[in-house]
C-alpha cells in the first residue's frame, strides 16, 4: 500500500513540471510568430509620402543637387496601399502635385531681387513706400512684364496693379484707409504741383538725346506717384480728391515724342477712378441740384462705362509675382503660385461697352470720353465749388 502511494506521487512530480514546461514552451512560440508577423508588415510598407513642401522649404532646398532632388520624387512616387481606393487616388494626386511643383521651382528659382525689393519694403514704413514708389526695384517688372506702350490705357492699368508697393498700400488701406489716404492725398498734391517743371525738364534731355537714368528723375517720380494715388484713392473712396481729379483729367494732350507723356495719368484711367467715386458718392449731403447733375452723369455712364475686373493677384512680399515672365515661357504658372498667398484687386477698363477705346495709345481722349466726363464734372463742380457769396 505504502509502495503504491509511493509510485503515484513520482508520477504526479514528474507529469505536473513536464505539462507546465510544454505550456511555457507553446507560449514562447506564438508570442515570437506574432512578433515576426507584425515586423514583417512594418518592412513592407513604404515610405508615405510629404506633404506639398512651402514656400520656405523651397527657398532653402535652392541649392540640393539634381540628383538629390530626383531621388526625393522617386521616393514620394511610391504607390501607397489602402484598402480604400479612394484615399489612394488622394493620395496619389497629392504625390503628384509635390513632383511637379518640384520641377517647377528647379526651373524658376527665387530671384534675387525679389527678396531685396520684398526686404527693403518690410523696412519701409506707410510715408517711406510712398515716396518710393517710382524705385526701379519695383517697376522693372511690372514695366517689363506688360509688353506695350506707356501711354496706353491697357498698359497703365496693369502696370499700377502690379506695382509690390502699391499692393502693400492697398493691403493696408483695406484694412484701414487712415493710414494711407492722408499720405498718399499730400504726395497726389504736391506731384501734381511738379508736374510742369518735371514734364518740361525731361523735354530738355530728349532734346539733348538724354534717353536712360541712374534713379528715377523728376518727371518719373510725379508720374508714378499720381498714377498710384489716383487708383488708391479712387478704392478707398476719397470722394475730396475728386476736384484734384477733374484737374488731371483736364490737362492738355498733344502728340508727345515716344516715352514722354503731357498729363502725369493717361485721361481714362483718371476719368474711371472718377467714375468710381461718383459711382458710391453719398447723397445725404447733396443738394437737389446736385444730386441731379449725378443722376444725368450715372444714367449716361451706365450704357458705355463697364465694371472693373476682379483679378487675383500675389501679395506684395511673396516670393513670386504671377505676373513673372518665366511662368509664361515655361509654362510652370499654376505649379508655382499654389504655394503663394493671394489677393484681389480691381483692374479698370480701357475700352467702353461697345468696345470703342477710352482714348489713343499717346492718350487721345476719344469723343465718348469728353462727353461722358463733361457730365460728370458738370457734378464735380457743383458738389465741390465753394458757392459765391
Amino acid at each position: 500500500m505504502q509502495c503504491e502511494r509511493f509510485n503515484k506521487k513520482r508520477i504526479y512530480c514528474f507529469v505536473v513540471p513536464l505539462f507546465t514546461l510544454t505550456a511555457l514552451v507553446l507560449a514562447a512560440l506564438i508570442i515570437f510568430q506574432t512578433n515576426f508577423d507584425d515586423t514583417n508588415e512594418i518592412h513592407n510598407v513604404p515610405e508615405q509620402a510629404d506633404s506639398v513642401p512651402s514656400e520656405d522649404d523651397s527657398q532653402e532646398n535652392n541649392g540640393e543637387s539634381k540628383v538629390e532632388l530626383k531621388s526625393q520624387v522617386q521616393e514620394k512616387t511610391t504607390e501607397l496601399p489602402s484598402n480604400d481606393p479612394y484615399m489612394d487616388e488622394l493620395q496619389n494626386e497629392d504625390v503628384k502635385r509635390s513632383s511637379s511643383r518640384h520641377e517647377a521651382l528647379e526651373k524658376v528659382p527665387v530671384l534675387k531681387w525679389r527678396n531685396e525689393l520684398v526686404d527693403n519694403m518690410r523696412k519701409e514704413d506707410v510715408k517711406q513706400t510712398i515716396e518710393n514708389l517710382p524705385n526701379f526695384d519695383d517697376t522693372h517688372l511690372a514695366t517689363t512684364s506688360i509688353g506695350s506702350l506707356p501711354g496706353n490705357g491697357r498698359f497703365s492699368n496693369l502696370f499700377v496693379t502690379r506695382l509690390a508697393r502699391v499692393r502693400k498700400l492697398y493691403s493696408i488701406g483695406q484694412e484701414n484707409p487712415a493710414l494711407v489716404v492722408p499720405h498718399l492725398k499730400r504726395a497726389h498734391r504736391e506731384s501734381f504741383a511738379n508736374w510742369p517743371e518735371a514734364s518740361r525738364k525731361r523735354f530738355e534731355d530728349y532734346d539733348k538725346g538724354i534717353r536712360r537714368y541712374s534713379e528715377p528723375d523728376a518727371y518719373s517720380r510725379a508720374r508714378r506717384r499720381c498714377l498710384a494715388a489716383t487708383y488708391l484713392l479712387a478704392e478707398f473712396g476719397d470722394y475730396d480728391s475728386l476736384p484734384l481729379l477733374s484737374e488731371q483729367y483736364k490737362i492738355h494732350h498733344v502728340w508727345p515724342p515716344p516715352n514722354i507723356l503731357h498729363a502725369p495719368v493717361p485721361p481714362a484711367i483718371t476719368f474711371y477712378a472718377m467714375h468710381r467715386l461718383a459711382s458710391s458718392h453719398p447723397r445725404h449731403s447733396l443738394s437737389s441740384a446736385t444730386a441731379k447733375a449725378l443722376d444725368e452723369y450715372l444714367k449716361a455712364a451706365e450704357e458705355f462705362v463697364p465694371p472693373p475686373t476682379q483679378i487675383k493677384v500675389t501679395i506684395w512680399d511673396s516670393s513670386y509675382s504671377e505676373s513673372d515672365p518665366r511662368f509664361e515661357v515655361l509654362g510652370v504658372k499654376k505649379e508655382v503660385l499654389q504655394g503663394q498667398k493671394s489677393m484681389t484687386m480691381s483692374l479698370y477698363p480701357h475700352i467702353f461697352k461697345d468696345g470703342s477705346q477710352m482714348q489713343s495709345y499717346n492718350c487721345i481722349k476719344s469723343e465718348k470720353l469728353e462727353e461722358l466726363f463733361e457730365k460728370l464734372d458738370a457734378f464735380v463742380q457743383l458738389a465741390y465749388t465753394p458757392p459765391i457769396d
